[in-house]
């Protein structure tokens, strides 16, 4: 394989995936923060069908384009600097998270980054949803907080509304 070839192979083409990916972002030491990869945890036994494929993206960035490069939809669960008491949960649009409002995420460097290389190399997943959760509490510690936990049956039920 050449260097012209690898910079023209379309991304993940070898295997079949799903074509919808519920990517869960966050740092689980870090309490609420971790809400995305602990909701993955909890919510990836569910058979929400054949079609869906669920990953913890930790705290990743750049190195997850792989992953969600040609999907027909990614879901993004995280936490969220949004309006309202901690636990609330937005359906936030792509839009809401590129520039100007670049900083949703609590993450320095990450999802917003991803995307738009994604969009760069031609690879953008078709449609792309984010389910953003107001953090309560992002101090060192591996648990969610009463409120946020309190709402993960409330974000299944986004969930599955975004599944279909």
């Amino acid at each position: 394989m050449t260097d012209t070839d690898i910079l023209t192979k379309p991304f993940n083409t070898s295997t079949k995936r799903a074509s919808t990916l519920v990517l869960g972002i966050g740092n689980i030491l870090m309490r609420d923060e971790g809400v995305g990869v602990r909701a993955i945890e909890k919510f990836r036994f569910l058979n929400l069908g054949n079609d869906v494929e669920y990953v913890d993206g930790g705290t990743g960035g750049l190195d997850l384009i792989d992953i969600i490069a040609n999907r027909r939809k990614l879901i993004v669960i995280d936490a969220a600097d949004i309006e309202g008491p901690p636990g609330t949960i937005t359906r936030m649009p792509l839009e809401d998270l590129l520039p100007p409002f670049d900083c949703l995420s609590f993450h320095k460097l990450g999802l917003a980054e991803t995307i738009k290389a994604t969009k760069q190399l031609v690879c953008a997943p078709a449609e792309i949803v984010i389910l953003g959760i107001k953090p309560h509490d992002t101090k060192s510690g591996p648990t969610l907080s009463e409120p946020v936990n309190a709402a993960l049956p409330e974000l299944l039920l986004m969930l599955l509304s975004e599944i279909g």
